[in-house]
């Protein structure tokens, strides 16, 4: 059985809680990859010097933005929304 958060505060409530969980696991692995370095550089002096932790946060916001810019999911508050809209807007 699932159940759903019908009030608006649970779910901003449960996304600050997730978020800051996430956070705080983050925060180890960010200092352990902090101390190295990924160098792109082909010839030397040229090329990029990244820090470890900015890889790994650029990695998760590209996986981020792949996944969310892919999601085909039915937005059923956008059509709350809609429904709403639509008799204001025929009066």
């Amino acid at each position: 059985m699932v159940t759903y958060p019908a009030d608006e505060n649970t779910i901003v409530a449960v996304q600050q809680v997730c978020g800051n969980l996430f956070s705080a696991l983050l925060v180890p692995l960010l200092e352990a990859a902090g101390a190295g370095e990924v160098n792109t550089e082909v010839v030397p002096s040229e090329g990029l010097h990244l820090q470890g932790d900015y890889v790994i946060l650029e990695v998760i916001a590209l996986i981020a933005l792949l996944y969310f810019s892919t999601l085909e999911e039915d937005l059923k508050r956008a059509k709350v929304d809609d429904m709403k809209k639509a008799p204001e807007a025929s009066s």
